[in-house]
């Protein structure tokens, strides 16, 4: 029988409830039968195959024998040695094409670039609504603002200035969005935020939704857009990430979506599903293929 590879995942913490260290959470589940997999803060030298979920090259780090790198999105005043870390791994994943399409951008080659969507499971569409507002449109937003401004947090604000928002209620899941939502109910806006909720009770809340709202200025997805399409509610967004890979309603400026609410009215999408197996498979595939493994 072949010896297992040794997969180190290379991220800050797998106790965070950070996207990537949940990404990293579930292949370490998933590849646990067919590899010897490691946490680690660092990339190991005597590892065959080291996993960067963090993406940017850290202080210290160097070339090993063969580096793999979980590229999201460009992140203003997180990132540094831009170029330099684009050019140490030996191929790059992203999570949609549209992360694809900045990495082909910068002169990365396309042959070097992986496509894995991350899944949705559980993410379905229910007649059962877990939330109720009164007649009003539910609009949700999850995540949590960074101190960069990348999720343009104070959008929302933009609007209750300078449009009518009477018909909507704006349903925030996750921590970091008080000083948001308690200057938007100082002015009359219909909000609830949940920022301790559960994640196994995310489904039934985003399913709940009329509409899953995207207020970043850039995204790799996010994965809120994604569970949101598995529940076939339609994602307002710019044009990036998920919603540029799996259609949505766009805006770009406060007036392109003070316009779309002024002509929003519910209509189901269909849903779109994606899988935690295929993800897992997906990655398998790509590392054996790197590895040189003949394994299953």
């Amino acid at each position: 029988m072949n010896k297992k590879p040794r997969i180190t995942l290379v991220q800050m913490s797998t106790d965070s409830d950070w996207v990537l260290s949940w990404f990293a959470r579930i292949l370490a589940k998933g590849l646990n039968e067919v590899a010897d997999i490691a946490f680690s803060d660092a990339p190991q030298a005597d590892a065959d195959l080291n996993y960067r979920l963090i993406w940017w090259k850290l202080p210290g780090w160097e070339k090993t024998k063969l580096d793999v790198a979980h590229f999201t999105h460009f992140n203003r005043g997180y990132d540094f040695d831009v170029d330099e870390a684009l050019a140490l791994p030996d191929h790059l994943v992203t999570i949609g094409q549209a992360s694809k399409n900045l990495l082909t951008a910068r002169g990365i080659a396309p042959s070097k670039i992986s496509v894995i969507c991350p899944g949705n499971d559980g993410f379905v569409p229910t007649e059962e609504k877990a939330i109720r507002a009164e007649g009003r449109i539910i609009i949700g937003l999850t995540g949590r603002p960074y101190h960069n401004g990348r999720k343009r947090e104070w959008l929302l604000a933009e609007l209750a200035w300078r449009t009518n928002l009477d018909r909507f209620a704006f349903v925030f899941l996750g921590p970091g969005w008080e000083t948001v939502v308690r200057n938007l109910k100082f002015m009359g806006v219909a909000c609830e935020h949940f920022p301790n909720l559960d994640y196994s009770d995310y489904p039934k809340v985003i399913a709940s939704l009329d509409a899953y709202l995207c207020t970043a200025f850039v995204e790799a997805g996010p994965m809120g857009a994604l569970q949101a399409m598995g529940c076939g509610v339609p994602v307002i967004s710019p044009h990036y990430g998920f919603a540029q890979d799996f259609g949505a309603i766009y805006y770009e400026t406060a007036e392109d979506l003070i316009a779309v609410l002024e002509n929003f009215e519910p209509t189901k999408r269909r849903p779109l599903r994606t899988t935690w197996d295929d993800y897992v498979r997906a990655h398998w595939k790509l590392f054996k293929g790197l590895l040189g493994c003949n394994s299953s």
